[in-house]
């Protein structure tokens, strides 16, 4: 009788998952950026430069923005 043999790759597929969800956050958020600082007014170029993007530790959100006072 034949056997058959059944392995639980589903930790390395979980951990690919995780890195390529990172990668396409980290993606979107330089796009926004990108799209942000193309649509900001410049007078001297503060706002556009303080424009910046992270990925937020839990590994679900990017947040796009800026620590200038004005910029909202």
């Amino acid at each position: 009788m034949a056997t058959v043999d059944i392995t639980d790759n589903s930790a390395e597929y979980l951990s690919a998952l995780e890195l390529a969800k990172a990668r396409a956050l980290e993606i979107v958020g330089g796009k926004a950026e990108s799209y942000a600082k193309g649509l900001v007014p410049v007078d001297t170029g503060a706002l556009r430069n303080s424009i910046t993007h992270r990925v937020d530790s839990d590994g679900g959100t990017v947040v796009i923005g800026s620590n200038i006072h004005y910029a909202p």
